[in-house]
């Protein structure tokens, strides 16, 4: 199983479409673990709405530290022998 990283901070405006590109994705054997790194636009409500539908996102909350920490706490959920890092403004092609 492939599991991907999303640090997410104030991303409201692209998170649902870079969301959406990998659930469109043909490979479907992955998960998708977002860290809410603090956001304080509406980041959060959308990724919380997106996680709904799709049982293979989940999503956490943490204090603002950066991308990297961000990264570091999202490394103790994956469940997956790959792990891929992807940015919350980047939008992946099938």
């Amino acid at each position: 199983m492939l599991s991907i990283l999303i640090p997410a901070y104030n991303v409201e405006e692209y998170i649902e479409r870079c969301l959406e590109s990998i659930r469109n994705q043909v490979y479907k054997d992955f998960e998708v673990i977002i860290i809410n790194d603090g956001s304080t636009d509406g980041t959060l409500l959308k990724i919380i709405d997106f996680c709904k539908k799709d049982s293979r996102f989940k999503y956490f909350t943490k204090e603002n530290g950066g991308q990297m920490s961000a990264y570091l706490m999202g490394l103790k959920f994956v469940k997956g022998d790959i792990v891929g890092f992807v940015d919350p403004d980047d939008t992946i092609e099938p």
